[in-house]
């Protein structure tokens, strides 16, 4: 989504996440919804809804980094087999 991509990261106490993002101009937006657990500093999204049908069912791995206001999750990408890698870092709104 490039360096000016905006959106939100939600953690709710329950163990739902929901993720949007999109670029900075608004063409483009990407979404998923589902549960989330944490362990030994990485956290696992179990997707049940996208925006990307091929993504529902999928279990993502990403490791958690906090430094002041801003989370970084980096892990491999969505599809397996890819030796693509993302990181996405959030900062608190």
């Amino acid at each position: 989504m490039g360096p000016d991509a905006r959106g939100y990261i939600l953690y709710t106490p329950g163990g739902q996440v929901s993720a949007t993002i999109m670029r900075a101009e608004g063409s483009e937006c990407f979404a998923y919804a589902g549960r989330y657990e944490i362990a030994d500093g990485t956290v696992f999204h179990s997707i049940e809804l996208s925006t990307n049908p091929a993504l529902i069912g999928i279990r993502s791995t990403r490791h958690i980094a906090l430094d002041g206001d801003r989370l970084t999750l980096s892990g491999p990408d969505f599809t397996p087999g890819t030796a693509r890698s993302q990181q996405i870092v959030w900062r608190r709104a």
